[in-house]
């Protein structure tokens, strides 16, 4: 789903919620590359180094996992 980690990197804060709202699950995806260097991260590990942190709270409050470890 490399829409959604594009709009959070974007800082599109109502597209990520109406895909929450529509999948809650969306908060538990990891992302794939290209680009590389978001590869294996959670939604909130690409939103807090992208300055997006309205999207990372919203996430949280959402059910992120905020001890989540980067997979490969």
């Amino acid at each position: 789903m490399q829409a959604l980690f594009k709009e959070i990197i974007d800082g599109e804060t109502e597209k990520v919620v109406e895909r929450l709202e529509r999948d809650s699950g969306i908060v538990a995806l990891t992302a794939t590359a290209p680009p590389k260097k978001y590869g294996g991260q959670s939604p909130l590990q690409v939103a807090v180094p992208s300055g997006q942190f309205a999207i990372a709270s919203f996430l949280v409050e959402h059910g992120a996992d905020v001890d989540f470890v980067d997979t490969d």
